[in-house]
């Protein structure tokens, strides 16, 4: 599904369940529990979260994690701010 965003230059961002943040984390060498920390960061006032949150009719938590398609896909972690 496609994002409501105006701006032309924004990626898809996608939510991830837990399975599927495992999995990434996994094929990146991290573990789940231990290593979300090291992922790049996303504020939750990032205006492509609110856009996911609309989207998704829910608000998006502190520590989910998000990827973010591109040619080659990003994961980010969702933090307070």
């Amino acid at each position: 599904m496609p994002l409501e965003s105006n701006h032309v230059l924004a990626y898809r961002h996608e939510l991830l369940s837990d399975s599927k943040a495992r999995e990434a984390m996994e094929e990146l060498g991290l573990s789940f529990e231990k290593d979300k920390d090291k992922l790049p960061r996303i504020l939750k006032s990032d205006p492509q979260i609110k856009i996911l949150e609309k989207e998704l009719g829910k608000e998006i938590a502190p520590g989910s994690i998000i990827k973010v398609h591109r040619s080659k896909p990003i994961y980010r972690l969702v933090v307070e701010g």
